[in-house]
């Protein structure tokens, strides 16, 4: 019988086969794993980085509000009249670091995997978590919806990738904000449509967005780095300049090129 060191090393050899995969085959993956991640996350303080920069930029969004950025809406001036979208939410790790810091907006979470969202469902701060693929058709949420939007970490594996950035701004309110965190081999995997950094920055040339900020994290405890945006949308629809039409690319491999 393996022993609790191979179960766990086995788990993980199955986590990171998910390079190079399909997103349905990844999906696959993220299901039979989702329990088992969960709890890594929690041991190994993995996606610590990403969602702790998630949660500060919603309640950095949270302060905006009260100092009145939008006049229009003074409701929002308050704490509780903010919404937020933990956009590919995996198990939940933004809803249990946001529980600790007095949040009294709505928190919404989605996810691709369906075992994943259904451990996310179990977090307390989430008012609503649903499955589903969020890509440049996706149309359930209706646009401007969201003050903020987080990806924490969702873009490992492609499962969120540059063709879906449009709809992202879609859903945002405009003058609200977009918390991106990502590792390097993620934010800068080349491909023949440039990389995902590429993308951030024609949205920002095209002034569908502005960015407020740009850093990279370094793990305290882990030889883990996290590359992280910060934008505030300018636009309800945005603008298609220069950015490669979505219907015409076929989707790669996560992991990119061979």
């Amino acid at each position: 019988m393996p022993t609790t060191e191979e179960q766990e090393q086995t788990k993980m050899d199955t986590w990171f086969s998910m390079y190079g995969k399909t997103r349905e085959d990844s999906l696959k993956i993220y299901g039979e794993c989702s329990e088992w991640y969960d709890k890594y996350t929690k041991d190994a303080h993995i996606d610590h980085i990403y969602g702790v920069f998630c949660v500060d930029a919603i309640m950095a969004k949270v302060r905006d509000n009260r100092n009145g950025e939008n006049v229009v809406h003074p409701h929002r001036y308050h704490p509780s009249g903010l919404i937020a979208l933990d956009l590919g939410c995996g198990p939940g790790v933004v809803g249990e670091f946001i529980a600790t810091r007095g949040f009294l907006g709505v928190l919404h979470g989605m996810d691709g995997s369906p075992e994943m969202a259904l451990i996310a469902r179990r977090k307390p701060a989430y008012k609503s978590v649903w499955s589903g693929i969020f890509d440049h058709n996706y149309k359930v949420i209706k646009p401007n919806t969201y003050d903020v939007v987080t990806l924490s970490g969702s873009h490992v594996y492609g499962c969120i990738d540059w063709k879906a950035l449009p709809n992202l701004i879609r859903i945002t309110k405009p003058g609200g904000w977009v918390a991106i965190a990502s590792p390097p081999e993620d934010m800068l995997m080349p491909s023949p449509q440039g990389t995902l950094e590429s993308h951030l920055m024609l949205h920002e040339r095209n002034g569908n967005w502005l960015r407020l900020g740009r850093k990279v994290i370094q793990a305290h405890t882990l030889e883990d780095t996290s590359i992280c945006y910060l934008f505030r949308v300018n636009v309800e629809e945005p603008s298609m300049d220069g950015i490669p039409d979505p219907d015409s690319m076929e989707d790669l491999p996560h992991g990119g090129p061979n």
